[in-house]
């Protein structure tokens, strides 16, 4: 059976819980949880709200992240990943 993956909203302020991230064609729930809690990891600052015990995310935030993981060639993510590599060492101190 093959899964529908629906569009986000078109108001950039409205929510997406957490749970749902995989029917927008987004990362999972459980990467989307390991990236709030090591932000450096993530490829974009990405911030959430709480909305009970539920996490939620801002759709113009849950945009930039499709953008960031959008690559037109294998060589694109490879750039990527060492920019923010090359950035994440910038703050350590040897």
């Amino acid at each position: 059976m093959q899964r529908q993956i629906l569009l986000l909203p078109d108001h950039d302020d409205a929510l997406v819980f957490r749970a749902d991230s995989r029917e927008y064609g987004l990362p999972s729930p459980a990467t989307l949880a390991k990236w709030a809690c090591r932000p450096s990891e993530s490829p974009i600052q990405l911030p959430y709200t709480l909305v009970g015990r539920r996490v939620a995310y801002r759709v113009g935030d849950l945009r930039r992240l499709r953008d960031a993981l959008t690559f037109q060639h294998s060589a694109d993510r490879a750039a990527k990943r060492l920019r923010r590599d090359a950035k994440s060492s910038e703050g350590t101190v040897e």
